[in-house]
C-alpha cells in the first residue's frame, strides 16, 4: 500500500493528521499503517524517528514493501 511519506518533503515536520489505512493485531502489539507518513523508519545507516500516536508512544517503526 502507497502512503505520501511526509519525511522525505519535509524532514524537520513535528505533527500531521494521519488516516490509519491498515491494522493488524500481533500477539499484543498494534500495528498500523498512516496516511500519510510522517516517523521516519529508519534505513540506509540513519536510525528511525520516534514519536506518538495519539498519547501512544510508537515502540517500533518498518517499512514493508507491498
Amino acid at each position: 500500500m502507497y502512503t505520501n511519506k511526509l519525511y522525505y518533503s519535509d524532514p524537520y515536520l513535528s505533527e500531521s493528521e494521519s488516516v490509519i489505512t491498515a491494522r493488524q493485531k500481533q500477539n499484543s502489539d498494534q500495528w498500523i499503517c498512516l496516511d500519510p507518513e510522517l516517523i521516519y523508519p529508519g534505513g540506509g545507516g540513519q536510525a528511525a524517528d520516534r514519536g506518538w500516536v495519539e498519547k501512544l508512544p510508537v515502540k517500533e517503526i518498518k517499512y514493508e514493501s507491498g
